[in-house]
């Protein structure tokens, strides 16, 4: 099957990470399914009832304001899973999640999980893994938040979102990119007209393709090498 099509294979590196045996003994409690656009997987404060885990697409971690605005603490792809605080004894989502790229994912009983951790080592392992990772993702993104330009974190926003993906065109609109990045939308539109004239990306109607990753690269900052090796779950 291309790779441009999502064939619903488990991608995930913490389901992965788990090892074959237990993602065989769980087949028939994981539900996969699409990742929609504007989809609200948990509001701040609803209890976890599933561990969410994307094997596709982006899942946007949001503090969101009663007067309707919302700011990005973290963003969910392959390398991870919603649900993490459950891990420091947490029982409900302490940010609002939110699907900001199209793609699919796996739904885990938060008890299926809590006896599967609790049996298995591996799983364990991976779990503590991915949120120690996530923590330096928080910490990582603040300080680039403070020290970088908006080209180079919106170079990293697309490489980032890019492993994320099974596609090499990214389902996105610029209007999500600049409320997910807390960008002006002007802003990115003149980045990414400017990565286009460059030969870098490719517009379209809701879209961006990715045409030059190295030259992406050149105009990252360094913090997506290193928050990408901190996901490399071991």
């Amino acid at each position: 099957m291309s790779q441009d099509q999502d064939d619903y294979r488990i991608r995930n590196q913490v389901l992965l990470a788990f090892g074959s045996e237990v993602l065989d003994s769980l087949r028939h409690e994981v539900s996969t399914r699409p990742l929609t656009p504007g989809q609200r997987l948990y509001s701040e404060g609803e209890p976890f009832t599933y561990a969410i885990f994307p094997h596709s697409g982006v899942i946007s971690l949001q503090k969101a304001e009663p007067n309707g605005v919302s700011a990005e603490k973290a963003s969910i792809g392959n390398e991870g899973f919603v649900g993490a605080a459950l891990v420091f004894g947490g029982a409900a989502a302490i940010s609002t999640s939110v699907v900001a790229v199209a793609g699919y994912a796996s739904w885990l009983k938060i008890d299926a999980l809590n006896e599967i951790t609790a049996r298995e080592p591996a799983a364990m392992a991976a779990v503590n893994s991915y949120v120690r990772a996530l923590i330096f993702q928080l910490m990582e993104s603040s300080a680039c938040l403070n020290i970088h330009s908006a080209e180079k974190r919106l170079a990293r926003w697309l490489l980032t979102t890019d492993d994320r993906r099974n596609h090499r065109t990214l389902p996105v609109t610029q209007a999500t990119i600049a409320e997910v990045m807390s960008l002006r939308r002007a802003t990115v539109n003149a980045i990414l007209k400017d990565f286009s004239e460059n030969g870098l990306v490719q517009t379209g109607n809701g879209s961006v393709e990715i045409i030059s990753r190295e030259g992406l690269l050149s105009r990252s900052c360094n913090c997506y090498e290193r928050i990408s090796n901190a996901f490399k779950i071991r």
